[in-house]
């Protein structure tokens, strides 16, 4: 699943210049050993389409609009983000606004990849922006059917209209909305 979320975040993000990716792999619970491979993904799907350049962090500090010091870029420098987290990450009230500001106010991007949902469940807002909370993988690794719903979306053009995927697939809670 990891790839084609990268590859939905590279065709939505053409340009003549690289895009900037800012890659958090916050881990403040359980320790998903995916969070390595999921943030290599990107970086590596990012230099090889020359789409975006990766910038990977394990902590939340440029997730703000203050100015930083020391050459640290904040959320204006991105045009995405993409969490890999897990857990209550430790986001102040200024950095939660400068969060949904850059989604909603800037109009930028937000990828959530195989952990997202298993992230910040004291925050509703953040509910909303990834649609659900994990529940549970009642099916570990699995080989999970896939169905394309909308095969005219960009991201999914590449892709058959079903096809399979060995993974580990996460249940959304009962609050997920498809809208």
């Amino acid at each position: 699943m990891r790839y084609g979320i990268a590859l939905m975040l590279g065709v939505s993000m053409l340009s003549a210049q690289p895009k900037k990716v800012l890659a958090i792999g916050a881990v403040w619970g359980y320790q998903h050993d995916e969070t390595t491979d999921g943030l290599a993904t990107i970086w590596k799907l990012g230099k090889e389409t020359g789409l975006w350049d990766t910038y990977i962090r394990t902590d939340t500090q440029l997730i703000t609009k203050k100015k930083l010091d020391n050459n640290a870029k904040n959320l204006d420098y991105f045009d995405a983000i993409v969490f890999d987290t897990t857990g209550e990450l430790p986001l102040d009230e200024e950095q939660k606004a400068a969060l949904v500001s850059f989604l909603r106010d800037d109009g930028k991007g937000f990828v959530g990849i195989h952990s997202a949902l298993d992230t910040l469940y004291k925050w509703p807002e953040y509910g909303n922006i990834v649609g659900a909370w994990f529940d549970q993988h009642p099916w570990g690794v699995f080989d999970a059917p896939v169905i394309v719903e909308d095969p005219n979306f960009p991201a999914m053009r590449a892709f058959p209209r079903e096809f399979t995927i060995h993974d580990e697939i996460y249940q959304p809670s009962k609050e997920l909305s498809r809208d």
